[in-house]
């Protein structure tokens, strides 16, 4: 048997442990009782993945109102958005190797708390360069996602369903970008009549907090 086929052999076995209850390769012991485990999995890696494309879509979606509230321009929102994705970019590389050395849930649960901490930071952000500075920081934390849920995707499915897995996460990314416009306004609205016209930069910071929470929360 080859090294390859061995490795193969053993992702297969670790799959089936992982299915039937029996311990997997990390000691881990998991009712047999939950059918299809692997596809709920899945079903959370589409969700976590829907979260991350809600908050990145967010500040495009308020764009106009959040500009007008602390007088951003459009050179401000091309440095914004710059900061965001220098960030996740190199970020991803970063966090795949975090993950690699602590494990795919450790790894996933600190990119995961990251993120949603840089989210809620977007209240406090009053100025271009604050929201730069938050927008850099959910960056980092976003980064995480793909590198933690593919090496989900490998750990929990056979060979031959990988990419079937790996294409049902993935519809979280377009989702996330779909519900983004109605998600956030439905939530705006409401801010808007309770606050009041008269102090809109509480109201975007509002929705732009809430959006996120909601989703995860439903």
């Amino acid at each position: 048997m080859t090294l390859l086929h061995r490795a193969e052999w053993r992702s297969q076995a670790a799959v089936q442990s992982r299915e039937i209850g029996r311990p997997a390769a990390g000691g881990t012991t998991l009712p047999a009782r939950i059918r299809y485990l692997r596809w709920w999995i899945c079903g959370l890696l589409g969700l976590a993945t829907t979260i991350n494309y809600l908050d990145r879509s967010t500040l495009s979606v308020l764009k106009k109102t959040i500009a007008d509230d602390i007088q951003m321009t459009d050179d401000d929102y091309a440095n914004i958005v710059i900061a965001f994705m220098l960030s996740y970019a190199f970020g991803q590389m970063l966090v795949g190797r975090l993950i690699d050395t602590i494990g795919t849930r450790r790894g996933y649960l600190l990119a995961f708390v990251v993120w949603s901490v840089a989210s809620m930071a977007h209240a406090a952000a009053g100025s271009v360069v604050g929201l730069a500075v938050c927008r850099f920081i959910l960056g980092a934390g976003e980064a995480g996602n793909f590198p933690a849920a593919i090496k989900a995707v490998s750990e929990w499915f056979p060979k031959k369903e990988r990419a079937f897995a790996t294409g049902l996460l993935n519809v979280g990314c377009g989702v996330g970008a779909m519900i983004a416009p109605w998600l956030i306004y439905a939530i705006m609205d409401p801010a808007m009549r309770r606050v009041g016209k008269h102090r809109p930069f509480r109201v975007r910071r509002r929705a732009l907090n809430d959006a996120p929470s909601t989703v995860l929360t439903l």
